[in-house]
């Protein structure tokens, strides 16, 4: 399911907003370490599930809406992680995330004007 997701995001939204390495993304999310990295890692963790949020919404796994499908889980991991990555050091994986998650919140808002 994740590489599916992964590969839905990079071939749909990633080409209108590229702001990640695919090749270094996939190549981390999918290593044998993907657990270790994400019990250790805040801002990869938070990056990791939006972009399989990303993917999934656009799968029509549901939306970003409140308890409306995976989309939702896999975003709210993400939005949990979001107050923590802020207090970190402003590196490239944190401006990545946060980056992602605008997006994500672009998306619901677009949806809520969509369906007016």
């Amino acid at each position: 399911m994740n590489i599916r997701l992964s590969s839905v995001f990079f071939e749909n939204i990633h080409p209108l907003h590229p702001f990640l390495d695919r090749h270094e993304f996939e190549s981390r999310a999918f290593a044998p370490t993907l657990q270790a990295d994400l019990a250790n890692g805040v801002s990869w963790t938070a990056l990791y599930y939006t972009v399989l949020a990303l993917g999934c919404e656009f799968d029509g796994g549901g939306s970003f809406a409140p308890g409306d499908g995976e989309a939702w889980s896999l975003f709210k991991v993400a939005l949990d992680l979001y107050p923590r990555v802020l207090l970190l050091n402003t590196d490239l994986l944190e401006v990545q995330v946060s980056k992602a998650i605008l997006f994500l919140t672009l998306q619901k808002q677009s949806s809520k004007t969509d369906s007016v």
